[in-house]
């Protein structure tokens, strides 16, 4: 299915418990989830927040949000874009980098539907 950009949005949020994640482990899953689901970033800014960091990467189609407190070992990674894409795929690249059980990872899709519907439903 193809979206015009603007016409859709998807967004979902990973929660996951990790230990030890470093912001170039953050930046080396991010650079493969851009390239998995196919969106263009445009910028990328690291807020370092001892002992966790924020990274936001800005996108053509929206943004990504990864961010870690590792006193806790708590990790939440916000995927948000006009561009559909299959969280499924999402989740072996977490698996992956930070050596995660998916069954141990909330996932909450906020949005998978037209920006029309979206915006008609918030007025209805």
């Amino acid at each position: 299915m193809i979206y015009e950009q603007g016409q859709h949005l998807t967004e979902v949020i990973f929660e996951f418990k990790a230990s030890k994640v470093t912001i170039r482990d953050a930046f080396d899953f991010l650079d493969e989830l851009i390239e998995t689901i196919k969106v263009e970033q445009t910028t990328r800014f690291l807020n370092k927040l001892p002992p966790g960091f924020d990274v936001l990467c800005g996108l053509k189609e929206s943004c990504i949000y990864f961010g870690s407190w590792p006193e806790h070992e708590y990790n939440r990674l916000i995927v948000s874009s006009c561009r559909h894409f299959k969280h499924s795929k999402i989740i072996p690249l977490i698996e992956k980098y930070f050596s995660v059980n998916i069954g141990e990872t909330q996932i909450t899709i906020n949005s998978d539907e037209s920006i029309k519907k979206k915006v008609k439903n918030l007025w209805a």
